[in-house]
Formats: structure tokens, sequence, C-alpha cells
């Protein structure tokens, strides 16, 4: 065995050599240099996701870059937008016509009260009705006195006075006659506008007193949001800005303007208070909800950028990147970019765009996923 082993591995040695000169290379494997991922910038998809909504492309703009400034807010409605029903007498409620939640237009019946005082109403109308016939003679006869000089111009004064106030009276009681049918018993409370039931004050059967609120109905279309700025910031806040509105645990934001400021400091929070009127997708505010609002404003200085959605810029191998559209629909090229500043809307890019380029913004992850797919096959 000594012997034999020595000659074995001199074999083996020999043949080698041979094995690895008749080896064919395969070409592209040990001599192609492997193309670097952010060279493959083509991306291709189904020309239909363009079509139906899915990818959206959008001409960019220069102009001067921006800032956030964030603050809190409140939901808050129009004095014209909003409405407390009262009962004008203390009365029993017999029914209720509304649940909160229930939208209502003007006019509409809300609750039925039984007010055995309808009585007392109609018997104060017509003492208010009597005093005031009996003022008017009283004054008529003072006046053709002191035309005679047989009597004072006080007397004449207080005359007057004296008509005017049964005036009222008699005004005051009619009114709230007819909130009871011209003398029923039965008052109905109805919808002075059109709204959303907020909130519901009363129960079948209770007693309720005169001037006690029993419904708050809020039209939702007079809501508008009330930032507090500090007064520090409230200078840099201009009219027409832009604002987005999160809060009421909604994942997505909505938009809004400012459209005017308090023009006071509030003492106690030391803010000032901006009027910002809500966009589209803020049906979820609720009055009296608090929110987050971000206000944009201007940056310093008058240089002007590549504003692009801040949803169009996604990262490639650590790079900001944007997608534009290429030579045929479905087509489109991974570009990167510089960006100076960057908004939680906006993205303002100094370099690598040019200022007639068109970019996806809806879809701009969609086409991140097929390039990061295709760098897998």
């Amino acid at each position: 065995m000594s012997r034999r082993c020595p000659l074995a591995r001199v074999l083996v040695l020999a043949l080698l050599p041979l094995g690895v000169a008749c080896k064919d290379p395969s070409p592209g494997t040990d001599d192609a240099t492997p193309e670097p991922p952010s060279a493959r910038a083509i991306v291709r998809v189904d020309p239909a996701l363009i079509d139906d909504g899915r990818v959206t492309i959008l001409a960019v703009s220069k102009r001067s870059p921006t800032t956030e400034l964030g603050v809190g807010g409140e939901v808050v409605s129009d004095p014209e937008g909003a409405a407390h029903v009262s009962a004008v007498i203390s009365a029993r409620v017999t029914s209720i016509a509304v649940r909160e939640g229930d939208t209502v237009s003007r006019g509409d019946v809300l609750a039925e009260l039984e007010a055995p005082d309808a009585a007392r109403v109609a018997r104060d109308l017509a003492l208010a009705r009597a005093r005031k016939v009996r003022a008017e003679k009283v004054l008529a006869q003072e006046e053709t006195l002191l035309a005679q000089k047989a009597t004072s111009e006080r007397s004449v004064i207080e005359a007057r006075a004296e008509l005017a106030a049964a005036r009222a009276d008699e005004s005051g009681a009619r009114s709230l006659l007819a909130s009871f049918g011209g003398g029923s018993k039965r008052l109905t409370l109805k919808a002075p506008i059109a709204g959303t039931v907020v909130h519901r004050d009363i129960e079948l059967g209770e007693q309720v007193d005169a001037g006690r609120s029993c419904f708050r109905i809020v039209n939702k279309t007079s809501l508008y949001v009330r930032a507090d700025v500090p007064e520090s910031e409230a200078g840099s806040v201009e009219l027409d800005a832009a604002a987005l509105v999160s809060g009421m645990g909604a994942s997505a934001t909505c938009r809004g303007s400012v459209k005017r400021g308090a023009g006071t400091v509030e003492r106690r929070t030391r803010t000032v208070a901006f009027r910002v009127e809500l966009g589209e997708g803020c049906d979820h505010l609720i009055d009296g909800a608090f929110v987050d609002v971000t206000l944009e404003r201007k940056a310093r200085g008058d240089t002007e950028l590549i504003a692009v959605p801040r949803d169009a810029v996604v990262e490639l191998d650590s790079v900001p990147t944007v997608f534009v559209p290429g030579a045929s629909k479905g087509e489109f090229r991974a570009v990167p970019v510089t960006v100076a500043v960057s908004t939680r809307r906006t993205a303002y890019v100094a370099d690598g765009l040019a200022a007639d380029a068109r970019v996806v913004t809806r879809g701009a992850i969609l086409l991140k996923g097929e390039w990061m797919r295709a760098l897998l096959e």
C-alpha cells in the first residue's frame, strides 16, 4: 500500500490541469461585470394602470420654497350655522321626533310639548292689548291738553313711554302665544336651520323649564377650524396660505386655507386665532373637535426651486428619485434628484429636473416596487 499511494497521487495531479484546460468558460459569468442597480433606470408597467388612474402624471412648477408651522386648532361653527332650540315656557315633553345624528331641514318638527300655561299666556296677551288701548287714549288726551297749555311736556313724555311699554308687552305675548299654535296647550319645537342634531337634552315625559336648551343643531357646511398660532409666529402666516388639518383618528389629512386672523392676542395663551376654511375631504370633522393644523408659509429668500408633490419622491438605493414618462406609454425612467427643502406636501428640487418636466405623483410607490422586482430577476 505504501508504494501505490504515491502513484495514485501523481495520476490525479497529472489529470487536473487537463480537466481545467478542456473546460469551456460560460460567456457572461466570469468575465462579465455585474450591472449596478442604479443603472437599471427604465421601468415598464401595464398602460392600463395609467388609464384607470393608479398611475398619474403631473407637470412640475417652479416657485419659492415654503416651510411649515404646526399648531393646535379646534373645529367650530359659524354663528349662523348652529342653533339651540329651547322651550319658551315651562312644559312637559309628550313626543320626540329626532335623535342625535339625525339630519333635519328648516321647519322640521323636533318635539311636541304640552303647556298648561298656554291659557295664562292668552290672558297676558288680552291684558297687554287692553293696556295698549288705554295708553293710546291717555297719550291722545295729554297731547290735546298740551296744545291748550293745560298740561306739561313731562306728562306727554310719560304717556308716550307708557304706550311704548304696552306695545312691547303685547308683541311679546303675541309671539309667545303663536308658539303654542294660537292658544293651543301643545307647544311644537321646530328646527330653525337645516343641519345635524348634535345634542338632545330632553326625555319623554320630562318637565322642562322656560329657556332651557332642548336641542343643538349644527350645519356642517358652516364648520371651520380656529388655528391658535403663537404670537411670535403670527406675523409669518399669510392669508390664503395652504393648511393641512389632521385629527379625529382619520388616517388621511384634509386641506384648507387661511382666510383671516383675529387681529388680537389672547391674553391667557398668548396666541392669535386664524380662521382656516375647510376644503374637500373634511366631512369627518365634527363641531368642537381638537385637531392638528399645519400652516404653509414662505421660506426666507427669493430662490425659486422646482416643486413636486412629496409623494412623487421615493428612495432607490438610498437616493431621492422621481419617475418621469419614457418613450412609450407605460414606460418610465427613474431620475435621481437633489431635494433642498421638503414639507409634508411638497418637495423642492434643486437639481435633477428641468422646469418643464412631468413626474409620476400617484403610483410612484408602485413603480418603485416594479424597479425592485426587476433587480431580483
